[in-house]
């Protein structure tokens, strides 16, 4: 019998796509597979316990901060996080101890990382050097990560860690989407192919547009709470909306919050108030399981996106795929890796400074076919293949 290994230190709290991909997995459980998951030490009490009930087994077992030199590796380089990537090295290698010590009982075992970036390629690198006499592992990486800020020591940084992540013959490598490919590739990094997108399982759902609502049904914003992700925007936004739809309309707002942040608690609280007095404001403050998810975006006639576009110039988002799979239209405010990703896969979506615009009508033709399939690939059939 296969198994697979999920071995993810973002797993923890209820929210974003390491949350999504948990749903994945258990929503597409298969038993001719033994599935397993390393998560983070804090993993969510209900997604815990949904995943024990599918049959999942889980080890809540890394206690470092999967994040927290995403933002500033660029500043503290390579010297400045060395504790950092040594740490997560030694926790990586107690699991993949564990992992090892199977491979007498089982005909195959695939590890599956599905959230790198450099520093975690680097501590995983250094993790699999400590394991010997293991050639059942099998090792599947996604590269879901650019530089923040490019320059040409950031670029090294990347092209050490993933050059040596690659020096184990069992290392196979995916881009998560088009632009990160492109950018390895730039650095002379053999990337095998793209991984499915795994925030829902695109092969069980049933896709059922209700016919088209005489009050519009727009999803504002869903997804973690964040500044760059425009979430502050929102109050203003509403208000907006309210007044141009002349109160004829359905607005939903989806958030989960990971931290505390001023700004944000300032943009709930505004939230709220106007969800008092107006019952066409829709608030979820919890995260939607996957048959949730699903049920909302059939129902919703097109979305919003609030998101920076200067932070996203480079940075990828699922709202994109999201969209293409259940032929959504995007209004979004500028020009950014979301825009052009549109054009790739097939997105109908207006660009509007006010994010007001009505929705788009005409109909777009994904240029990359290819890949579109390979973001919508089943992937419990990927993973042990």
């Amino acid at each position: 019998m296969k198994s697979v290994f999920v071995i993810d230190p973002g797993m923890m709290e209820a929210g974003g796509h390491h949350a999504a991909l948990l749903e994945t997995l258990i929503e597409t459980r298969q038993n001719d597979v033994n599935l397993s998951v390393f998560g983070h030490i804090e993993l969510d009490k209900e997604l815990y316990a949904k995943s024990i009930d599918s049959g999942i087994v889980v080890y809540r077992h890394f206690k470092t901060n999967f994040y927290q030199h995403y933002e500033d590796s660029f500043y503290l380089k390579l010297s400045g996080i060395q504790t950092y990537i040594r740490l997560l090295a030694w926790e990586y290698s107690q699991a993949l101890s564990y992992v090892a010590q199977q491979n007498e009982s089982m005909d195959s075992i695939v590890c599956f990382y599905p959230c790198v970036n450099w520093e975690h390629a680097s501590a995983l690198s250094l993790a699999l050097a400590s394991i010997t006499n293991s050639p059942l592992l099998h090792h599947k990486v996604c590269c879901m990560f650019q530089p923040l800020k490019s320059s040409k020591e950031m670029d090294l940084y990347y092209k050490s860690a993933f050059r040596q992540l690659r020096k184990n013959s069992e290392v196979k490598l995916y881009a998560s989407d088009w632009e990160t490919k492109i950018y390895y590739d730039s650095l002379d990094l053999y990337i095998d192919d793209f991984h499915p997108c795994y925030l829902l399982p695109w092969h069980k759902l049933n896709v059922t547009k209700r016919q088209k609502p005489c009050t519009p049904n727009i999803l504002a914003y869903f997804g973690d709470a964040k500044v760059n992700k425009g979430f502050c925007k929102l109050p203003e936004l509403v208000e907006r909306l309210l007044l141009a739809y002349e109160r004829k309309i359905r607005i939903t707002i989806q958030f989960t919050m990971a931290w505390e942040n001023p700004a944000l608690e300032t943009a709930i609280r505004e939230l709220k108030s106007l969800a008092r007095v107006y019952e066409e404001v829709i608030l979820e403050s919890r995260f939607w399981s996957a048959s949730e998810m699903v049920q909302k975006l059939n129902d919703t006639t097109h979305i919003i996106c609030t998101y920076e576009v200067n932070d996203y110039q480079h940075k990828s988002s699922g709202l994109a795929w999201l969209a293409r799979f259940f032929s959504i239209p995007v209004v979004i405010g500028g020009e950014c890796w979301l825009t052009r990703e549109f054009d790739r896969i097939g997105v109908n979506y207006a660009v509007s400074s006010e994010l007001n615009d009505r929705t788009p009508s005409s109909i777009k033709n994904e240029r990359e076919v290819k890949y579109k399939d390979a973001l919508f690939d089943n992937i419990n059939h990927w993973l042990v293949v």
